[in-house]
């Protein structure tokens, strides 16, 4: 039994998800397009299964299929989830830095093509192939947008200052998120 209002926090952190994601591959879908501009929220109200978890599902899904191997490594070496000794594990590390690599590459291959295209790997080791460089900075600024997003969470900053800076934190990750899109 859960709580009204952690029900209502956990369907409410859910829309809001779905939201955020699917403005980020409609930014995605726009922009290869060749828009120059944001698209407008109008747009995506119209659907929302469309627009908002549908898109969700396929980030999802995106999202455990690059990291399937550093899931499926952690549930062999530790099945119960209770050691910590995964976190000291090289090949958990390998495997998870492996998956942040090629999430991006992924996210965009699904953005352009729909979920059907992850039965394609070869395609989503090929795009981060065919321009390191760009797509380096893509990950770096991916990293940068999503550490600003998060770590205020975890900092000190209390009162209406650490609100401030938290909520200023967070809006400048997630504007930088979508600009990285």
């Amino acid at each position: 039994y859960f709580p009204l209002r952690v029900r209502f926090a956990v369907i409410a952190g859910v829309v809001m998800a779905a939201a955020y994601v699917g403005y980020g591959l409609q930014v995605i879908r726009e922009v290869a397009g060749g828009e120059d501009s944001l698209p407008g929220i109008d747009d995506m109200i119209h659907d929302v299964w469309e627009s908002a978890f549908k898109p969700l599902l396929e980030a999802l899904a995106a999202t455990l299929y690059v990291f399937a191997p550093m899931i499926v490594v952690s549930l062999i070496r530790s099945p119960d989830l209770t050691t910590l000794s995964i976190v000291i594990d090289p090949l958990f590390f390998a495997l998870a830095a492996l998956g942040a690599v090629l999430w991006p590459a992924a996210f965009l291959c699904i953005a352009l093509n729909g979920p059907g295209i992850l039965v394609r790997p070869d395609l989503i080791v090929r795009t981060p192939a065919a321009s390191p460089l760009g797509y380096g900075a893509i990950c770096v600024m991916i990293a940068g947008s999503l550490a600003l997003t998060f770590a205020p969470a975890y900092t000190g900053g209390s009162g209406a200052g650490g609100f401030a800076a938290h909520t200023g934190a967070v809006a400048l990750g997630t504007y930088l998120y979508l600009v990285v899109m």
